[in-house]
C-alpha cells in the first residue's frame, strides 16, 4: 500500500466489511461461478459494477485469465516434480515418452 502512495493500511476484515456494505447498497454486484479446466475445479467470486452481467466480455476475459493461470500453475507443478527427480530417472522418462510417441 505504501508503494502505491497510500498513507494508511486496511486489513482484510475492513475491506470485506466495506465490500459487504457496498453490495447491500447495490453499488457492487457479485458473480459466483466455478471454473473447470483440465479436470480441476476452482470456485471464483467476481465483484463487479452493477451494470455488468455474467455474459459481458470483461467477465469472460477474467474467467479465461483464471483458466490460463490454472493450466500454468499445473504445468509448474509438473516441472517441479521433474526437477525433484534424479537426473538419470528424468532422462529415462524422456526416452520412454519419445518411444511412445513414435509407436
Amino acid at each position: 500500500e505504501e508503494k502505491e502512495g497510500f498513507c494508511g493500511m486496511l486489513d482484510k476484515k475492513s475491506v470485506m466489511r466495506l465490500l459487504q456494505e457496498m453490495i447491500s447498497e447495490g453499488q457492487v454486484k457479485v458473480i459466483k461461478t466455478i471454473v473447470i479446466q483440465d479436470g480441476m475445479e476452482k470456485p471464483v467470486v467476481l465483484y463487479v459494477e452493477p451494470s455488468i452481467s455474467p455474459t459481458d466480455g470483461i467477465v469472460k476475459s477474467a474467467i479465461e485469465q483464471i483458466k490460463f493461470k490454472m493450466v500454468r500453475g499445473k504445468d509448474g507443478e509438473v516441472k517441479k516434480e521433474k526437477e525433484q527427480q534424479p537426473k538419470k530417472l528424468r532422462e529415462e522418462n524422456t526416452i520412454e515418452g519419445d518411444l511412445e510417441k513414435t509407436t
